[in-house]
């Protein structure tokens, strides 16, 4: 729902995103391999649809063009113009897009938290690298939005740790984040990685 649309659209997408995102979660745990590869392909699929947050400020310029340098009113352009400076402040914007990042590498983590559970099924261990998952249980191995590198990954036994570095970007060891907070990048408050079940 947020293609086409401006910052409101988006966030008002990653809510209901979220909503659908928290009860695959909670799902994981009950289904089956033959059941979890449909899922995987179809979380692809999304992920390679998902509208890029260059797409989502190119027409949020466009929408405040329209009704900015469109009005035949002088004293309706000027106010206008006043709106959106005091709406889109760096910080705000800077907000939207971390929430942005935050859906995306939690769709991300998902897709490659089912993916390990196939293969470990399948072959009976968990494989050394996110490489392994491809072709036959990934298309790709998934980025991290926050750092442009793959996700982080590291076997454990019969286990493994996977998960993004997160806003802060920095790499805490696979420490668990809190519920996640919009932060002053000069002086974050939340620390921690951000995993497939992380909370909002």
């Amino acid at each position: 729902m947020s293609q086409g649309g401006v910052i409101i659209d988006r966030l008002v997408g990653l809510a209901f995103e979220a909503s659908g995102r928290g009860s695959l979660v909670k799902l994981i745990p009950k289904l089956q391999p033959e059941q979890i590869q449909p899922l995987v392909h179809e979380l692809e699929q999304i992920n390679s649809n998902e509208v890029a947050w260059e797409d989502v400020l190119r027409n949020e310029h466009r929408f405040i063009r329209i009704r900015i340098f469109e009005s035949p009113n002088p004293i309706t352009w000027v106010q206008e113009l006043l709106l959106f400076l005091l709406s889109h402040d760096r910080s705000s914007i800077r907000a939207a897009k971390e929430q942005h990042d935050l859906a995306v590498a939690q769709l991300r983590l998902l897709t490659a938290e089912m993916a390990l559970r196939c293969y470990r099924s399948e072959q009976g261990q968990t494989p050394l690298r996110l490489d392994q998952l491809v072709p036959k249980y990934l298309q790709q191995v998934p980025s991290d939005p926050f750092s442009a590198h793959p996700l982080v990954y590291r076997p454990q036994s019969t286990n493994w740790l996977l998960y993004s570095v997160g806003p802060e970007r920095g790499d805490d060891g696979g420490k668990r984040n809190g519920r996640i907070l919009q932060h002053d990048q000069n002086n974050p408050t939340n620390t921690g990685d951000l995993f497939y079940d992380s909370p909002w």
